[in-house]
């Protein structure tokens, strides 16, 4: 009886160990699968985050485009203005010196501007007549599908940025986001 007693113990015992180890290989497996999801979880969150920051930038750089292209444009518009308005004013003697001095003076600060541009352009963008799909400012792309230099249209500003300035972008961007020099 008493070997009976040892026996049924012992096999209590067994089963007792193999359900904790069960149990406990069970946790381990549950415990990894929760930490994979969370790892996989965290790099979407950043992956995601880097993306963020890449669209802040191309905006921010698709703004700046715009605003140096309405420049531009705003003040063709005012030369032409000046220039009509001396045009009128040359019928009325007391206005024709005073508009005619201010259409000189607008047409000094235009060309100036118009011709500066194109070198804002370039130092703000950097290097996009390398043969992508750029912008710089005024006029229409070529069969390559390359702006040329000085020259800006709807289609280009429309069409964003060009490859070889995306690629900086994303080398500045990341070099922000993990600390690193750049």
């Amino acid at each position: 009886m008493l070997l009976a007693l040892v026996a049924s113990l012992v096999t209590a015992f067994a089963v007792s160990f193999g359900a904790g180890q069960l149990v406990n290989d069970k946790m381990r497996l549950v415990n990894a699968a929760d930490a994979a999801a969370y790892s996989a979880a965290q790099w979407e969150a950043r992956s995601l985050n880097f993306q963020s920051y890449l669209n802040r930038a191309i905006v921010a750089n698709e703004v700046a485009i715009a605003q140096l292209v309405s420049l531009r444009a705003w003040s063709s518009y005012v030369a032409t203005l000046t220039h009509n308005g001396a045009a009128v004013a040359r019928w009325i003697p007391p206005l024709a010196g005073p508009v005619q001095s201010l259409e000189r003076a607008w047409q000094a600060v235009d060309s100036s501007l118009q011709a500066a541009a194109p070198g804002l352009a370039a130092a703000y963008l950097g290097d996009v007549g390398s043969g992508h799909a750029g912008i710089s400012v005024s006029g229409d792309a070529d069969s390559a599908g390359k702006v040329p230099a000085g020259k800006v249209s709807a289609g280009a500003v429309a069409s964003g940025i060009g490859w070889s300035l995306r690629l900086k972008l994303c080398q500045l961007v990341f070099a922000a986001v993990s600390g690193t020099p750049q």
